[in-house]
Parts: C-alpha cells; sequence; structure tokens
C-alpha cells in the first residue's frame, strides 16, 4: 500500500507524524537540529532559554502520569547563599575571575545583563552537593554564539570550582504593578479613611500608571531644626516621564513640581468585600460585579423577575429578603462612595536620587530612591501593620527605627511589601554586577543580592519595589534594623537586589543638604 495515499485510520501514528511533517527534513537532519545544550532539557526545534512562564492545566494527572512527581521535583530546586567563610571561592572570583568573565561578556558584544554567583543544588542536598554556579542573565539568551562560543570559554575560565548557568532575562529594575488582584491584602473601607500611613504602603504617583512600596518613614533635620517627615521608596517608581525633561541625571531636590504621591494606590474601589446576608450570591462571583448583581436581584431582568415585582404580586415571604438585598445594597454603595471621595493624597515628591551611584570599597552601587513629603493631615511611623511579620521577628517596635551598615553573606534578611507582604530570604556573599547594556545609570553597578526561602514563593514581584529590606537573623546584634532597599528582582531565578541602606541615607542627607534623624544608626 502506499502509504501517502492510505487512509491515516489503517497505519501507525509514528508513520502518520512521519507524512505530516515538513518533508524536506530527514531524521538524520532532524537528530542533528535536536536541542541537547543542557544535559537534563532536549527538544526539537531549539528550546527557548529558561526560565519560562508555567502553566498548569486541569486534570494533568490522568494524561500524564509522572507530572506531579516533576512539579515536586522542580519546586526542590533551590539557590544558596555563598557563604563569607568560602574563603578561597570568594577570593578566587574578586582577584580576577570576575574581572576574567566581564570582560569576555564585553568583548562578546552580546546582550548580558547581570552577572551573580549562588550555589545551585536541591533542598535536601548538602552545601558540598550544591555547585557554586555563575549566573549570567542576558536579553538574547537564545542567540548561539552563547552556547557556542561564550560559555565554553568561560567555562574554560571558572573550571573546576564554579559551573556555568545562563538566563533569559532583561533589566530587571522592577517595572510598577497596576491592578488590585497584586495587593497583598483586600483593603478595608477604615483603610481609606484613617490618616496613618505603615510600612509596605502602596505608593504612585497621581496620574500616572501603576504603583510600589512606601517602604519606611525618613525624619530630617536642617540647621538643627525639625524639616519634616517624608515616605521613602524608589525613584523609578516616582519618575513620571514629565518630570524627566530637563533633570539632570533625574535627580530632583526640593522638588517645585509639587507632584501628587497617593497611597493605596493599587486599590479597585470595587474591591471592599460586603457580605450579601440571604442574597443567593454564587460564591465564586466576582466582587467588582457584586453591586450590578444586587441590583438584578432587586429589579430583575428581562428573563429574570426580580425581588421587587415578587413581593409587589404578592409573595410576601419575599419581603425579608428584599429588605435584606436593600440594606445591603445600600451598604455597598456607601462605602464605594467613602472610598471614591476618600483622601488618597499622601504627600508630595519631594526628592530622588535619579539613576546614580554611590562609590564604596572601589565599587559604584546602584542608587535608585525618592523621598515623599508627607502631607500635614497624614502621619507615619515605622511599624508594619498587625499581625503582617512573624511573632519572633520584633522585641519591640523601637527596634523599627534603626539601621546599620552590616551586611554579608548568610544574613537572613526579610521585606514587607505591598504585594507579597512579609518574605524572606539570605544574602549571598558575593555581590551581583549588572551591565552598562540598556541601563539607565550608563555604566557597570552592583548590589546586593538575596535568594528566596519561603519557596516556591518569590521574594518580591513588581510593585514590592521601595521595600525596606530588614536584618532579620536571630543571631545578628542588628535584627529588626534596616539594611537596604529594595529596587530590583529577577522573578524566573527568585533573586532580589538591595541597595545598602547606609548607602542610601548618606545620599539623601547629600542631595537634600538635611541630616536624617530618622531611622538612627544602630551601635
Amino acid at each position: 500500500m502506499d502509504p501517502l495515499h492510505a487512509s491515516y485510520s489503517t497505519i501507525p501514528a509514528s508513520e502518520v507524524a512521519r507524512i505530516c511533517r515538513p518533508m524536506s527534513l530527514s531524521d538524520e537532519e532532524i537528530e542533528k537540529h535536536i536541542d541537547t545544550r543542557l544535559p537534563y532539557r532536549t527538544g526539537w526545534p531549539k528550546l527557548a532559554t529558561l526560565p519560562l512562564v508555567t502553566r498548569f492545566e486541569k486534570n494533568l494527572d490522568s494524561q500524564f502520569p509522572n507530572i506531579s512527581k516533576i512539579e515536586a521535583s522542580l519546586e526542590e530546586q533551590r539557590l544558596f547563599p555563598i557563604l563569607p567563610s568560602e574563603i578561597e571561592l570568594v577570593s578566587l572570583w574578586e582577584q580576577g575571575l570576575r574581572d576574567q568573565t566581564i570582560e569576555t561578556l564585553d568583548n562578546s558584544h552580546l546582550r548580558w545583563t547581570s552577572l551573580s554567583v549562588f550555589r545551585c543544588g536541591f533542598k535536601e542536598d548538602s552545601l558540598e552537593k550544591c555547585i557554586p554556579t555563575i549566573l549570567i542573565s542576558a536579553a538574547d539568551a537564545n542567540a548561539d554564539r552563547w552556547w557556542e562560543d561564550i560559555l565554553p570559554a568561560i567555562r574554560t575560565l571558572s573550571a573546576p570550582n564554579m559551573e556555568v548557568c545562563l538566563i533569559q532575562g532583561d533589566q530587571f529594575i522592577m517595572d510598577s504593578r497596576t491592578g488590585a488582584e497584586s495587593a497583598a491584602r483586600r483593603l478595608q473601607v477604615a483603610d481609606f479613611s484613617k490618616p496613618e500611613i505603615s510600612m509596605g504602603t502602596s505608593c504612585g504617583l497621581a496620574g500616572e500608571k501603576g504603583s510600589g512600596t512606601m517602604g519606611g518613614m525618613v525624619r530630617l533635620e536642617k540647621g538643627g531644626q525639625n524639616f519634616g517627615v517624608f515616605g521613602l521608596s524608589n525613584h523609578h517608581i516616582m519618575m513620571s516621564s514629565g518630570l524627566k525633561a530637563g533633570k539632570d541625571n533625574n535627580i530632583i531636590s526640593q522638588s517645585p513640581f509639587l507632584t501628587k504621591v497617593l497611597v493605596s494606590w493599587s486599590a479597585d474601589v470595587r474591591s471592599v468585600a460586603v457580605t450579601a446576608n440571604n442574597v443567593s450570591m454564587p460564591p465564586t462571583h466576582p466582587s467588582v460585579q457584586l453591586e450590578s448583581f444586587i441590583k438584578e436581584e432587586i429589579e430583575g431582568t428581562p428573563d429574570k423577575i426580580g425581588l421587587r415585582v415578587k413581593v409587589e404580586m404578592g409573595e410576601e415571604f419575599k419581603r425579608s429578603v428584599l429588605q435584606n438585598a436593600e440594606r445591603t445594597l445600600a451598604k455597598f454603595e456607601q462605602e464605594v462612595s467613602v472610598i471614591q471621595n476618600s483622601n488618597r493624597l499622601a504627600g508630595h515628591l519631594y526628592s530622588t536620587s535619579g539613576y546614580r551611584t554611590a562609590n564604596m570599597n572601589g565599587e559604584d552601587w546602584a542608587l535608585d530612591w525618592s523621598l515623599t513629603k508627607l502631607d500635614i493631615s497624614r502621619r507615619m511611623e515605622n511599624t508594619i501593620p498587625s499581625g503582617a511579620s512573624p511573632a519572633d521577628f520584633m522585641d519591640s517596635q523601637s527596634c523599627l527605627n534603626k539601621y546599620s551598615d552590616v551586611i554579608h553573606g548568610r544574613l537572613k534578611v526579610a521585606k514587607y511589601g505591598r504585594c507579597t507582604g512579609w518574605t524572606e530570604g539570605v544574602v549571598t556573599a558575593i555581590q551581583t554586577v549588572f551591565s552598562d547594556f540598556g541601563s539607565p545609570y550608563g555604566k557597570k553597578v552592583v548590589a546586593w543580592a538575596a535568594g528566596t526561602t519561603l519557596y516556591p514563593n518569590n521574594f518580591a514581584v513588581p510593585g514590592d519595589s521601595g521595600s525596606v529590606v530588614f536584618d532579620a537573623d536571630d543571631k545578628s546584634s542588628y535584627k529588626c534594623c534596616w539594611v537596604g532597599l529594595l529596587f530590583a528582582a529577577n522573578e524566573g531565578m527568585e533573586i532580589v537586589f538591595f541597595a545598602p541602606m547606609s548607602l542610601v541615607l548618606k545620599d539623601i542627607s547629600n542631595v537634600t543638604g538635611c541630616t536624617v534623624v530618622e531611622p538612627v544608626k544602630s551601635g
């Protein structure tokens, strides 16, 4: 039988696949082009470079019996910090290998964006089994030259002490996120009427999309006089396209623009939960449609008789249901009105760092801070909402008014942000280097890097930018002190990047001409 003219139902599926594929490719040609760049991941045609966005479909277990094992294996993968006690490894990197790696990357003219070092392994692995790995992020990670020339060259430089891993990634300054779904907790009506602002509050420029986190309160003095209270966040959150024009390095000092900054920026005015007593609302019904749903229950639709008409037609037993529905609707509309008419003004943008750097120990550290002068109607203290952090985190609230310049590998840190709330991580002893490719800084800069400890949850996502990073190490003398300002992340690798708080506060003093009196330096 001629297979090209046979019914597909009469021949094996493998033969059907052979017939249907491009006739120009032979088995040998397909085999030649199978992607074998990574020993644990093969496929055809060439696979996209990790990390990828993963979407889980329903009922996969019945189709793929081993899918749960694969998911569990993926969730067991971990990044572990390089420890300060690994003196030989840190010295190898800092005394030559880092510069050689950067030179190789620069000479390639490929679009690398960051360079980090972690140990890679699995949850139950001992430290010895987790191989120190150079993590290179690139915007063009699928380019053949990476795999054919550059990675082999870097492996030659780093062998046998380190492995090399290339991942897909653009610049990691985190864009702000819009939408109520990204808030760490559902906002209540009371949040819109109280004057207090707590650490981790959502904030953003009036008239601009998106938002970030107001990480903490900074108090300034000038000439021995109280100069006011300011909310600390990131420059890239507060810098609108309008303010960029005409500003040297985008620095704003004592802003004449009086740009409004709002709190609770991400809140959907209809996201406040209202209990619909005796109204048969499906439990999966979106809260944003609650108002129209209750109105339909009361007034009806062309296809459905409403409660009001039913009562008028003599169904007296429906009267109590109608009254409850009317009360619920009135309460809902009142709460929506409170939110819509609430004063969400936090204050006005006062000063920002621009995309500048501060030199420390011969390294150019990225700066990305902003100060909002709080409105006279607002109060802010350096406290975290009750129940937001572990009970053993704070010995006293006064700890949150202090900062420390002590940062090292293996230090446990935490943050409270507007999107992911309270999260924890561990700092690696080797700082991350950001490329000047596409960078707003115009040169290479460094930052501290930390990996999450609460797998599979990220330490931070877009919208958490501006969070204060705390020392959360039980063994530290500086527990609860501010140690950094979060400004960027690699979500795919679950790594966050932060600037040392001591440099941030020093630069605030330099730019504003003021003295930072809160937070105070610990010790």
